[in-house]
């Protein structure tokens, strides 16, 4: 028996002492990262990558430039989404398994950032098509903060998104941020409506602190957040950030 305990811990022991396996990190993919939030948005999954969430932000572009941050790698693709081939691997051999979408056009003050890729509204069922299609687990959609900027467009674009349709494509989580109002404002050539709207307006500006959108950096911290904590199934974050109190909530966002 004393023989048998020995050569039992000599095996507990010697299995102790194995090395242990690298866990692989996924990679995670940014669509539409050339925006003022966007630009947020990737420093705070940079600084998720430097800290061994993942192992690099992948940043779709049109043009295939050098990233000025370490941690950032990025992925040309044409300009419209119809006849992308599924993405098993990005360009740095690393499988996708998250992805952030938002829809803020590129700051112009940079080519490199007029080349960032950024989708319209009505691209999101495809997109998320050809992201489930390769691989990608775990989708958040960030709607802008400020959609009353975005071109008439792009603000018709957000009124119309599919969102249903994204939620039944088989992704084990689908985030929607919803940080501001898209609603799309009527333009009218009426002076007297112009005025009225914009003093109606003016109570946008008399919420509680806990009740105003939240700012730039407190957006980008919240969609890091919400990737790290948030359990599987679909959720619509509203534009205070109050997160599910069913969730795990961990760090609040100041």
């Amino acid at each position: 028996m004393h023989q048998l305990n020995s050569l039992t811990t000599a095996i507990a022991a010697s299995q102790h002492l194995l090395p242990k396996g690298k866990r692989q990190l996924s990679a995670v993919l940014v669509a539409g990262g050339g925006g003022k939030l966007g630009g947020e948005v990737v420093r705070q999954l940079v600084a998720a990558v430097s800290m061994g969430r993942y192992s690099h932000v992948s940043l779709m572009a049109t043009k295939q430039f050098h990233a000025a941050m370490d941690g950032v790698h990025v992925l040309p693709v044409s300009s419209t989404v119809t006849g992308w081939q599924p993405l098993k691997f990005d360009e740095a051999g690393n499988q996708i398994q998250t992805a952030v979408v938002m829809f803020e056009p590129p700051r112009m003050f940079y080519a490199r950032e007029r080349t960032i890729w950024t989708p319209h509204p009505s691209e999101l069922p495809d997109l998320a098509k050809w992201m489930r299609a390769s691989g990608i687990r775990h989708l958040v959609v960030v709607l802008p903060h400020q959609p009353g900027l975005l071109p008439a467009a792009l603000q018709h674009g957000l009124a119309n998104l599919d969102e249903q349709l994204v939620t039944t494509l088989g992704f084990e989580r689908v985030i929607f941020m919803r940080m501001a109002q898209t609603d799309v404002a009527v333009k009218t050539g009426n002076f007297g409506e112009r005025i009225a709207n914009w003093m109606l307006g003016i109570g946008n500006y008399m919420l509680p602190a806990n009740q105003a959108p939240l700012r730039i950096t407190q957006i980008a911290k919240l969609v890091e957040q919400v990737l790290r904590i948030s359990p599987a199934g679909n959720f619509v974050i509203p534009p205070s950030g109050d997160l599910p109190k069913s969730w795990d909530l961990g760090e609040s966002v100041e």
